[in-house]
């Protein structure tokens, strides 16, 4: 099983201020992690093998501003 996340709260994305480089970390950690581990493993796996990636109720649904 392959999964991993951080949030960034209490920021918008059209806010003048904004944090570029915490929303790049959160897309390393989030996105890129997930890639970087299933590269990893996928050669180790026997025939039949799987990899499962667990996503976040977040990719879909925010249930707050500034999440």
């Amino acid at each position: 099983m392959n999964n991993a996340g951080i949030a960034i709260q209490d920021q918008m994305v059209d806010d003048l201020n904004l944090d570029e480089q915490k929303y790049n970390q959160k897309w390393q950690v989030n996105v890129m992690g997930s890639i970087a581990v299933t590269r990893a493993a996928a050669p180790k796996l026997k025939d039949g093998g799987r990899i499962i990636i667990v996503g976040s109720l977040l990719g879909d649904y925010i249930p707050f501003k500034g999440h």
